[in-house]
């Protein structure tokens, strides 16, 4: 029977046990606190509010990932926590950019800090929106040197597990070596400078002290975004043509690809996942396919309009 793979669990009143590598491991049970409780009946309420359009119900999951560092001394050997993790710039840019952040905060202290947001905001999507990202590292600032600190000092590994909102639900597991730096590094100003443009809006604790940042080097990346599962036996064979797919696609979808002539098919695939990405989809259905179908018909009697053929109905 499967269960005899399952190691016995003993559950009593105060304790749950079991067996393992010889010995016996024991821990006492513990209520949820009632906090908690209501944290989560509250999101609840929240999320329904948000399907009836009544409310949002927010939360900077992009921003706020969960850093899980490994405690090699703890019986449950890995300790998480949410923390504000940003983007750096280019290691050459990133100069420019803590000088432009120091003169945009200082220039806000001469104002009512409510009336310096649109230059403070001016500063920072020149950052994002412009071509100075790097896509080598990730910043993040230490506060209270407690156990993430502690272990990052012991073993300087991390696992950052990120979370969107959906429909999509977005979700990414990035595994990083962590280094630490103090002030003075221009990984540590920038995410300071960072920090400091926002420090005094509501939507922060204020913090009068960050000793230390981390530099978070990504060295493997697992996309987790969750995707409609397939049950159909797979294919024997995948068609060379097919190789490029990025999302999943539904069975249904894929036997109407498979009716158009396989030169268009690579063409097929490349307009129904980008249509697909715009709406925020993380599978091409049958309902998106109709959909990029219409809109491509009906390109082809517009005037001027490249026509596109051999689209399957």
């Amino acid at each position: 029977m499967s269960e005899n793979r399952y190691k016995p669990i003993e559950v009593g009143e105060r304790t749950v046990a079991f067996e393992a590598d010889g010995r016996r491991h024991e821990f006492p049970r513990e209520r949820l606190p009632k906090g908690f409780v209501d944290w989560v009946i509250e999101g609840r309420h929240a999320m329904y509010d948000l399907l009836e359009g009544k409310s949002h119900a927010p939360f900077f999951g992009s921003h706020l990932p969960v850093v899980v560092t490994f405690s090699r001394e703890s019986s449950f050997p890995f300790n998480t926590g949410n923390k504000g993790v940003g983007l750096s710039p280019l290691p050459e840019k990133i100069d420019d950019y803590i000088e432009l952040y120091r003169d945009t905060f200082r220039a806000s202290t001469e104002l009512p800090w409510e009336e310096s947001l649109p230059m403070r905001l001016g500063a920072v999507r020149q950052f994002i929106g412009g071509a100075d990202v790097s896509d080598e590292v990730l910043l993040s600032l230490e506060i209270f040197e407690k156990t993430t600190f502690a272990n990052l000092c012991d073993f300087p590994i991390a696992t950052l597990h990120y979370a969107g909102d959906g429909p999509v639900y977005r979700s990414y597991q990035i595994n990083a070596v962590v280094q630490i730096v103090s002030p003075g590094h221009p990984a540590y100003d920038f995410a300071h400078m960072s920090r400091q443009l926002f420090e005094y809006d509501d939507f922060h604790i204020t913090q009068t002290r960050f000793p230390y940042a981390y530099v978070f080097y990504p060295v493997e990346v697992k996309d987790k975004t969750p995707y409609p599962r397939r049950d159909a036996p797979p294919r024997e064979e995948m068609p060379q043509e097919w190789s490029g797919m990025s999302l999943v696609w539904e069975e249904e979808v894929l036997e109407q690809l498979s009716r158009a002539p396989a030169f268009v098919q690579k063409f097929i695939i490349r307009i129904s996942e980008d249509y697909a990405r715009r709406q925020g989809y993380a599978a091409v259905t049958m309902e998106t396919f109709k959909a990029v179908r219409a809109r491509y018909m009906e390109k082809r009697g517009k005037p001027g309009a490249r026509p596109v053929s051999h689209l399957p109905s």
